[in-house]
């Protein structure tokens, strides 16, 4: 499991609400660290 700070979260969040496929964002950051 992926631990994300309450800061990393909160950003996470203001960036998804700013894009209209918020979905595919998630799942690239989520995936992101493992390239």
């Amino acid at each position: 499991m992926i631990s994300v700070t309450e800061k990393a979260a909160k950003k996470l969040k203001e960036l998804i609400a700013k894009k209209p496929n918020s979905q595919n964002t998630v799942i690239r950051v989520s995936f992101g660290g493992f390239g």
